[in-house]
């Protein structure tokens, strides 16, 4: 059986005061920051007139909308680049689909050929049996009159 490693119990506290230090620099002091700069905007607009109540409803607007206007310039420019891409395959397909067209003919065109030959042999012997039957049968049928 394998043997379990031992979990190392011990904690360095030169890395548990580092881990702090960058705890309150690095998450905590940031978070503080954010939070009171949005409260302060918060209070800011709460005070604010009537008369400002309404501009900052239309500048809330237009951050709302600049996100829907980038996002359709980009599907736009997506759509406008596929039509492009197409209209240049679509002058490019011609050309390609005439030289599969000439491959294609030129191999059902050997097809038929080997076909052709193959059967040849068989058809020549099929064709003289039944010549030589029907011959023997009206020779029979001009016997009997």
């Amino acid at each position: 059986m394998t043997e379990k490693p031992e979990l190392q119990t011990h904690i360095n506290p030169v890395s548990q005061k580092k881990h702090r230090n960058q705890l309150l620099w690095q998450i905590i002091l940031p978070l503080a920051i954010v939070v009171g700069i949005v409260l302060t905007i918060a209070v800011l607009i709460g005070n604010a007139g009537q008369e400002n109540v309404s501009t900052w409803a239309d500048i809330s607007v237009i951050f709302l909308v600049t996100h829907v206007i980038v996002v359709v310039l980009i599907l736009l420019l997506i759509i406008g680049l596929g039509i492009f891409g197409m209209q240049k395959v679509t002058k490019l397909i011609p050309k390609y689909t005439y030289q599969a067209q000439e491959i294609f003919s030129l191999v059902a065109k050997n097809t038929r050929r080997l076909s052709d030959s193959s059967t040849q042999p068989i058809m020549r012997i099929a064709g003289v049996s039944a010549a030589l039957k029907t011959l023997t049968k009206n020779l029979r049928m001009s016997e009997r009159r």
